[in-house]
């Protein structure tokens, strides 16, 4: 668990003598808690989680939005995996949920994003020094939009990735 509390001094704000322009007199706040931890469920079973809680605000700024929300902030985070590591050969597999509460577009915006919740899973498979993985992130192809840093647009979130992975430790 923590507590966290976190300001940004110079954060960019409109340049009070030419708005095409931004200076760097602005000031927010994020504050919060963060819970995080594993649990073991039996023999090679483990569940995975955290959860965020985020409190955030303009502090300073000239865009006259002084006392509102951050952009792109989500109050509530969290995700939930479960890991299951079967006394067999080096074999692991996970899966689980990434979820990202609603947040406002941009700074003091009335624009508000979803909230979103994505799948992922993968399996990996050690033999030797080697590594095999097999990564789905995304697994459902959740469409969901992330902030593109400015009001006149968003940005499509990632969707489903498959990744194979191969380490090898040289010794």
């Amino acid at each position: 668990m923590s507590l966290f509390r976190v300001q940004k001094k110079n954060a960019l704000t409109t340049d009070p003598i030419d708005p095409d322009f931004q200076t760097q007199t602005g000031k927010v706040r994020v504050q919060g808690i963060e819970f995080e931890g594993e649990l073991s469920l039996a023999e090679g079973l483990y569940l995975q989680g955290g959860y965020a809680w985020m409190d955030n605000e303009i502090l300073k700024s000239n865009d006259g939005d002084a006392g509102e929300e951050l952009g792109d902030t989500p109050e509530h985070q969290a995700s939930l995996f479960l890991r299951y590591v079967p006394d067999w050969h080096g074999l692991e597999f996970r899966a689980g949920a990434n979820y990202a509460g609603s947040r406002l577009l941009v700074n003091a915006s009335d624009v508000e994003l979803d909230s979103y919740v994505t799948l992922d899973a993968a399996a990996s498979w050690d033999v030797g020094s080697t590594r095999v993985e097999l990564l789905v992130n995304n697994l459902l192809d959740e469409v969901y939009c992330t902030a593109s840093g400015n009001a006149f647009a968003v940005i499509p979130g990632d969707p489903r990735q498959v990744t194979l992975r191969v380490r090898h430790a040289f010794q």
